[in-house]
């Protein structure tokens, strides 16, 4: 499957399924997806440069942007970010650490939204959302696992040992009594 076709599936889902499970936790606020924008050069330089994916449009008049991925298949129940790459390239992480760390003003998404699928239509078996600055320090604190693919070396971060490590990661299930009723699962530790 290419890169482009997944992620035409997978923004689907994320706005139709995933996005309307989402405002006891995010807040309330329209969803501005940045796929299929008419100013492709604008959405694909906010991508890539600071992996904002969409931007959440708050009733403030405020606005954030967000980092979101949805996969399918088995439900890791894990922040993924790529930590290197086998040709060099400059990464998610290293990008995301330069932004948040830097005092000029680069732009990153202040929310990782990361949501699994059993397949491309649905249905969503699970989301995690936290701060990415959160994740970032997770892995920067070497919390993280690592996981080694073929050309590239990954960390992830399981939503529950993140908890364990004080972190607020919000976890959205699927219920078994119904399809339709969602509701937060695991509490957070007490501070």
């Amino acid at each position: 499957m290419s890169f482009e076709i997944d992620m035409k599936w997978s923004s689907k889902l994320f706005i139709e399924s995933v996005w309307p499970m989402l405002p006891a936790v995010v807040g309330k606020g329209d969803l501005m997806q940045m796929e299929g924008r008419p100013d492709r050069e604008l959405a694909l330089a906010l991508d890539m440069r600071s992996g904002i994916d969409a931007w959440q449009l708050m009733a403030n008049g405020q606005m954030r942007g967000i980092a979101a991925r949805v996969q399918k298949a088995k439900d890791w129940s894990t922040f993924t970010i790529r930590l290197a790459r086998d040709s060099g390239a400059k990464t998610e992480f290293a990008k995301r650490y330069e932004a948040i760390h830097s005092r000029q003003g680069f732009v990153y998404p202040h929310l990782t939204i990361h949501a699994y699928a059993k397949t491309e239509t649905g249905p969503v078996t699970s989301v995690g959302v936290c701060r990415t600055s959160d994740v970032i320090e997770f892995i920067t604190r070497e919390l993280h696992k690592v996981r080694k693919a073929s050309n590239a070396t990954f960390a992830t971060c399981h939503w529950v040992d993140m908890r364990l490590a004080g972190y607020r990661v919000e976890i959205v299930t699927q219920t078994t009594e119904s399809k339709d009723r969602w509701q937060k699962n695991y509490p957070q530790p007490a501070n």
